[in-house]
């Protein structure tokens, strides 16, 4: 290589040539920050080893030094060595915010970022506490939609000069009260009946003049949702609550000087007496024992007298009886789909074969076998059984059906899920092909089973309302939830009819968490960290 080439080599710094970065105010601030986040630790590391120390006798800490940083930082684009093929340096880029939290360590975390990490999860407290949020939510929203400050008002007030004037020029839903007039809500009155409304007064036909007209209207926010189908919130606490405190009967007094007597209204029982009274008129041999029931007003003995049960009826009782029957549904269906299930997910043969029950099955829209539930009461009735356990015969065999046909299939994927390692590994180890079924799949399956399991059982909740209220005509006696819904419906009582759905929700919501604890017994496995 000749002069003139070693020459135009670039020569090494000087010894007294600044440092690389020197300089540059973003180099410099960047190591001053460095510099004050070294500091505690070097001081903490003096005061742990006795006493102060030399600058120059503190131990390097790990991670980049400031001379390598602010080397890094004025480096040419192709690397320290060069190798771009120039050798004029490049100017020195901006450091990156990554190297600075690289060496500064990173920004602390937010304290709300697992609740939007995927799969991420919470502790029980605060899974709780979302819980009752979205409960709080969905009740406050309900309030809102529901909410009316509605009033109604009588008037009575005489027709001068052919109109009455409105009380509050913010009237609605003006009505006669009375067969007498017919309001218009439009036009003018062409009949002396007639009469309608302009601006704010009530005009009315000539004929009607004088005469005195007693009419009602309504001043308030109306509910977005109709107050017919979707009671008010508090209407609806208010009926949950007396359902759940107890039936309530009406009796008539004997007694002609009791107060109930001259005020004119029924005497009221709670259930435990009512009931009293019901069996008491029950036909029975002999004469019938004394109830010891007496009049809370005058405190007459009432053996003998008329109760009557007040709507809603048999409350209590009907929530009892439907999860009796949901229970049983779902205990059979179970006994049935959990060995079925085995056998179809260990050999496919059996699962080919029942296969076409499986697919029609789930295609299968529930209502449509409320015929054939008739018809199946009707053959049972005509074998000698009697007309309410034909009725729980049907509805049982109902639940049992469908819920078979959303367990089954889960219960057989379960088993197919197994890895095949478990199967080698039993046949290497001598298992014969009843214990592998016993002993290694069903156990390894077992925990997901139960959590099928477990949503299988609100199957027989979800059409508890199509099995008790339409399947089978109501037996004289019989009692459930689905039964007490049709006829609170029948009679327009929708508070009531909203807290037995209510009620049914709750009562999931127990048997719901019931299973997840008897679950975390029995499979601890499955709960992650």
């Amino acid at each position: 290589m000749g002069e003139e080439e070693r020459g135009s080599e670039a020569s090494p710094p000087a010894d007294d040539a600044p440092p690389a970065g020197e300089g540059d105010p973003e180099v410099e601030a960047l190591l001053s920050e460095v510099a004050s986040a070294r500091a505690p630790d070097a001081a903490q590391d003096a005061e742990d080893s006795g006493g102060a120390q030399d600058p120059g006798d503190v131990p390097e800490r790990s991670g980049t030094p400031p001379e390598e940083l602010a080397a890094f930082a004025a480096a040419p684009e192709d690397g320290p060595h060069g190798g771009g093929g120039s050798s004029q340096p490049a100017a020195s880029p901006a450091p990156s915010v990554e190297g600075a939290t690289a060496i500064l360590g990173s920004a602390p975390a937010n304290p709300y970022a697992h609740l939007l990490t995927i799969r991420g999860d919470v502790d029980s407290t605060r899974a709780l506490a979302l819980f009752l949020a979205g409960v709080s939510f969905f009740l406050v929203a309900y309030a809102l939609l529901t909410y009316s400050s509605v009033q109604e008002f009588r008037v009575t007030a005489r027709v001068e000069g052919g109109r009455i004037a409105l009380p509050d020029p913010t009237a609605e839903w003006i009505r006669s009260d009375g067969p007498d007039y017919v309001f218009l809500e439009e036009g003018r009155p062409q009949a002396p009946d007639q009469f309608a409304r302009d601006g704010d007064a009530l005009v009315f036909h000539p004929q009607a003049e004088g005469h005195e007209v007693t009419f009602r209207y309504r001043v308030g926010h109306e509910p977005v949702l109709s107050p017919f189908m979707f009671p008010p919130l508090g209407d609806l606490l208010r009926a949950l609550a007396e359902n759940v405190a107890g039936d309530s009967f009406h009796v008539s007094c004997p007694n002609p000087d009791c107060p109930s007597k001259a005020e004119g209204v029924p005497v009221v029982l709670g259930s435990a007496a009512g009931e009293a009274l019901l069996a008491y008129r029950a036909p029975q041999e002999g004469e019938p024992a004394p109830t010891g029931v007496t009049c809370p007003r005058c405190g007459t003995s009432l053996d003998g007298a008329i109760a009557v049960a007040q709507p809603p009826y048999r409350f209590r009782n009907g929530l009892l009886a439907t999860v009796g029957r949901t229970s049983a549904g779902f205990l059979i269906a179970a006994a049935i789909c959990l060995p079925l299930g085995l056998l179809a997910g260990a050999f496919p043969p059996i699962k080919r074969f029942i296969s076409p029950v499986e697919i029609a099955g789930g295609y299968t829209p529930p209502v449509a076998l409320v015929p054939l539930g008739a018809a199946a009461y009707g053959v049972l009735n005509s074998s000698g059984f009697l007309p309410d356990t034909s009725g729980e015969i049907v509805r049982i065999g109902f639940l049992v059906l469908f819920t078979s046909l959303w367990l089954y299939p889960l219960t057989v994927k379960e088993i197919e899920d197994v890895d095949d390692v478990y199967i080698h590994t039993a046949y290497t180890l001598g298992a014969s092909r009843r214990q592998v079924l016993t002993r290694v799949l069903f156990p390894v399956a077992a925990g997901k089973i139960w959590q099928h399991l477990r949503v299988s059982f609100g199957i027989g909740w979800a059409l508890i309302l199509l099995a008790e209220g339409y399947m089978v005509p109501r037996a004289a006696g019989e009692a459930g939830i689905g039964l007490f819904m049709v006829d609170m419906q029948r009679r327009a009582l929708m508070a009531n009819y909203f807290s037995a759905l209510v009620a049914i929700v709750a009562t999931g919501v127990v048997f719901d968490t019931l299973f997840g604890f008897v679950g975390r017994r029995l499979f601890p496995y499955q709960e992650v960290s």
